[in-house]
């Protein structure tokens, strides 16, 4: 039996496991939902993959930012904030450069053939990705783009942005803090509060490339907060139960109201109103999974000991298999859950191929990827 690491929660490397490994079915999903311009848009559409990405995007990311929190409250416990900062950069920075100059113009590529409606060959277009367009950074014209990797950037800024931070919260007065805000947290109903600070403190501020940094930031300050006091979680383990019913019926509503909710423009009282309903669905939505991982899924054991270090090479090359396999078969006379079913599992098949063939059986892969590499 394997022993059990009392310093280490298992359970935030299945929430990250988690939200990571459903990314593919996540972007699969979004080549037939009823969203905007992508790399690769299916002639017909879905209603049902739709509510699939409306519901799982409300929540996901911001998960990953929170478990992010969780990770850095005990990496402070081992390293100095000098060591801090060189792994943090040895495990984003790195494989950030290298995927932006290998990965990222793949999606790049298909988004230009899809899109632009040119046939050239890969290196026929690569240079056309590094034709900055200020108006479009979404590299789905085929321009350059961080795509997927916008995840890792903000992740390396905003870790370092909260750094100061992170270090208050780890002496005695940010430990008293920590409490005080860990006591209000248990009260009857004070946990629900944050979906309404957000709403008029958060929301409204300017978005980057479309996403919401502000709210990213409060996520991962959350989730260091969280690890440094413990009655956060014993807070949310007693109404685990409650949390879940909140969360499928928030996403129930959260769902039929979202083609409502979209065109909802300026500050008017049902855009707050909708606006809350996503951010307390999110919210609720985080607890729930954080509450659950930790009671059932807080132990080691061989799934936790492979996933866990795939999970952040899965994050850099998912993308790229999911877009290229995606652009052949949505060319397919098929229907569309026939196509999206291929696409998942061929996307999985191939993405952990990569993985377990190059990635992790070679050292200077592993290392180039931000991945450790195994001693002796």
């Amino acid at each position: 039996m394997e022993q059990v690491n009392p310093n280490r929660r298992y359970d935030l490397d299945w929430l990250r496991v988690l939200v990571i490994f459903m990314l593919i079915p996540f972007h699969v999903a979004v080549i037939f939902d009823l969203g905007g311009e992508y790399y690769l848009r299916n002639s017909e559409h879905s209603v049902v993959l739709s509510a699939f990405t409306d519901s799982v995007g409300a929540w996901g990311m911001p998960l990953l930012f929170f478990v992010a929190g969780a990770s850095a409250w005990f990496a402070l416990q081992k390293y100095n904030a000098g060591r801090f900062i060189k792994e943090r950069l040895f495990r984003l920075l790195l494989p950030l450069v290298l995927a932006t100059v290998t990965l990222a113009p793949v999606l790049g590529y298909f988004g230009y053939l899809h899109n632009v409606g040119r046939s050239v060959s890969f290196w026929e277009y690569y240079p056309t990705f590094y034709s900055f367009s200020p108006s479009d950074i979404t590299g789905y014209q085929g321009h350059f783009t961080p795509a997927h990797l916008w995840f890792v950037l903000f992740l390396l800024v905003l870790t370092m942005m909260a750094l100061p931070i992170f270090r208050l919260l780890n002496r005695e007065k940010g430990k008293r803090f920590a409490g005080r805000l860990a006591g209000f947290f248990s009260k009857p109903g004070a946990m629900f509060i944050l979906p309404v600070f957000t709403v008029f403190f958060i929301d409204g501020w300017p978005e980057l490339a479309d996403r919401n940094v502000a709210s990213f930031f409060l996520y991962l300050i959350i989730g260091f907060l969280f690890m440094a006091q413990s009655r956060f979680q014993e807070t949310i383990d007693r109404q685990k139960y409650t949390l879940l019913a909140l969360s499928v019926f928030s996403g129930i509503i959260f769902i039929l109201l979202q083609s409502w909710g979209e065109y909802q423009s300026g500050i008017t009282l049902g855009s707050m109103a909708y606006d809350f309903l996503a951010d307390f669905y999110a919210w609720v939505s985080i607890l729930t999974l954080f509450a659950f991982s930790r009671a059932f899924l807080n132990r080691p054991g061989r799934a936790v000991r492979y996933a866990g270090p795939a999970s952040y090479p899965v994050y850099l090359i998912h993308m790229p298999i999911v877009v290229a396999i995606g652009y052949y078969v949505i060319q397919w006379p098929a229907g569309i859950f026939t196509k999206y079913a291929v696409i998942v599992i061929s996307s999985f098949i191939a993405t952990f191929l990569v993985y377990d063939l190059l990635i992790r059986r070679m050292p200077l892969i592993r290392w180039l990827m931000g991945v450790k590499v195994k001693q002796g």
